[in-house]
């Protein structure tokens, strides 16, 4: 018998991470603007695909203020989402390094909570899903939204990008999580079929490969390849605006690469002034303990990339085994039967022919499965 999945069964014996409950009322209310991102990037399949989407409409919608992230455009490239008439030596002149700082300082004030981040940005979301005309952007169409000035723009800082992906990409049934290496507050998403976890920026607006290819690389395991066999990949564009947005990466900016990290392992709505979210360092032999994360809390790698999908609730008894979940927001399970899904009881037996089992949410999104072959 073979049992194929990406983790273990979760421990609640010791620290675990927190992922963001995609049923929190405040959360689900953002899954249209997630589906209208979808549309304007073409209804991507993969999950790759679907999560670089949603990085890159964060990288167009809440501007970075550094212009040296664009360095290699026009000034008058990727305007879509600029107010009518300007172009980027405007937001230079405003995004100084004082009023970015100002900024950061604002966006601190919601204590990461990107609901209300996206409230002030997009406008105020009403309970039937429309949005009040009171925030920095108008709304054009779809996934569009315009700047109405060029001081309504305040500089979002990486962290803050990063809390208002996650809360779009929970509603889409990927976890992620916030995560510290030099200089930077990337994000590490679950995105797989069988819970492989990638690392997404929408700073620089890319992930990692292979050189010569290869689906999204995680932070752990470009920590462990080193920055001379990976390669930046930047993400395509929506229709409103196809040209690839950032020319900078952070290997260009950073050369020696991701060394040490650091993740934070609750990434829920908290309040204003709450404990540190459970930042830690990762152990690994790269950690250096009189580095970056010297002063950091330390967890394993286990912890730090957890499986979050379908397992095995301990090992099958003549033959008969039992399928629980630990994905955010399941309301069950369903069984492959050829190409369909079906609704699946937890329990299943060891047979002549393979069974794969994913749990499921009320939006009818597969988790990752569990495949049990003879």
């Amino acid at each position: 018998m073979t049992i194929t999945h990406a983790g273990l069964a979760p421990s609640r014996a010791g620290e675990h991470f927190l992922p963001l409950d995609p049923t929190h009322p405040r959360v689900a209310a953002h899954r249209p603007l997630a589906l209208d991102i979808l549309a304007d990037y073409g209804d991507p399949t993969s999950g790759a695909d679907r999560v670089k989407a949603i990085v890159d409409w964060v990288a167009r919608t809440a501007i970075h203020g550094h212009s040296a992230l664009r360095a290699g455009m026009s000034p008058t490239d990727n305007v879509a989402t600029l107010p009518l008439g300007s172009d980027w030596d405007d937001v230079t002149a405003q995004l100084t390094e004082t009023q970015q700082n100002i900024d950061n300082a604002y966006w601190a004030t919601f204590g990461h909570d990107a609901a209300a981040m996206l409230d002030v940005l997009l406008g105020t979301l009403q309970p039937n899903g429309t949005r009040l005309n009171d925030g920095a952007m108008q709304h054009v169409s779809g996934s569009l939204y315009r700047y109405k000035s060029i001081p309504d723009i305040r500089s979002v800082w990486c962290s803050w990008q990063h809390d208002m992906c996650t809360l779009l990409l929970a509603t889409l049934g990927y976890p992620s999580m916030l995560s510290s290496i030099i200089g930077h507050d990337p994000m590490r998403v679950q995105y797989g079929d069988r819970g492989e976890w990638g690392y997404f920026c929408a700073t620089y607006n890319e992930s990692y490969e292979l050189n010569g290819g290869s689906a999204p690389l995680d932070l752990l395991d470009l920590r462990d390849l080193g920055p001379a066999l990976v390669v930046s990949v930047k993400h395509g564009g929506p229709g409103w605006d196809p040209m690839s947005y950032i020319t900078a990466s952070y290997l260009g900016d950073n050369p020696g690469g991701w060394p040490e990290l650091a993740v934070v392992l609750d990434s829920r709505i908290v309040p204003l002034g709450a404990a540190d979210r459970r930042k830690r360092a990762v152990e690994s032999p790269t950690l250096d303990a009189s580095g970056l994360f010297a002063a950091t809390p330390r967890c394993s790698e286990r912890v730090a990339r957890p499986y979050l999908g379908a397992y095995l609730r301990g090992l099958p008894i003549a033959g008969r085994f039992r399928v629980e979940s630990s994905w955010p927001g399941s309301t069950g399970l369903v069984r492959r039967e050829g190409s369909n899904w079906v609704a699946s009881s937890p329990f299943g037996f060891v047979g002549p022919d393979a069974v794969e089992i994913a749990p499921v949410d009320a939006n009818g999104q597969r988790g990752p499965a569990i495949l049990v072959e003879p």
